[in-house]
C-alpha cells in the first residue's frame, strides 16, 4: 500500500485538495498540511472563514471547526472517511454533492447555542474514486 505508484496519486489528491491552503480564503497557511501514516492520507480543512461564538465566547477555528478526509487503500481500491463543518446555508447543497458522488453520510449533527449554527457532517465512501 505504499508502492510509489499509489504515492504518486496521493500527491495528486494531495493538490487537488488545496493541502495546505485555508480553503475559505485561499491563502496559504502551514498548519494544514496532509498528514501520511501508516498507508493512511489525511486532509485537514479547518474553516477559517467562519467566527463562531459560544454565548459571549469566540470559539478557536481549530477546537470545533476542522473538517477533514482521510484516505488509505490504493487508489484503485481506496476507503474514504472525514467530516465536514457548514453553515446552515451550505448543509443541503453539501448533502446534494456528497450524493452525487455516491459518498455515504454516517451522521450529521450540531453544537448546542452555537452561532452562527454549525452543522457537522460526517462521511464514508469505497472504490476508485
Amino acid at each position: 500500500m505504499s508502492c510509489s505508484r499509489c504515492r504518486c496519486c496521493w500527491r495528486r489528491a494531495e493538490e487537488r485538495a488545496g493541502r495546505g491552503r485555508d480553503l475559505g480564503r485561499g491563502r496559504p497557511h502551514p498548519a494544514d498540511p496532509a498528514v501520511a501514516t501508516g498507508g493512511y492520507q489525511r486532509f485537514n480543512f479547518p474553516r477559517r472563514d467562519v467566527t463562531m461564538r459560544m454565548g459571549d465566547v469566540t470559539v478557536s477555528p481549530m477546537l470545533a471547526l476542522g473538517g477533514w478526509a482521510g484516505f488509505s487503500g490504493e487508489p484503485s481500491d481506496a476507503m474514504l472517511m472525514g467530516d465536514l463543518v457548514v453553515t446552515r446555508d451550505e448543509l443541503q447543497p453539501v448533502l446534494a454533492e456528497l450524493a452525487r458522488q455516491e459518498i455515504g453520510v454516517t451522521s450529521i449533527h450540531n453544537l448546542a447555542g452555537e452561532s452562527p449554527s454549525i452543522t457537522s457532517i460526517h462521511f464514508h465512501g469505497e472504490g476508485m474514486p
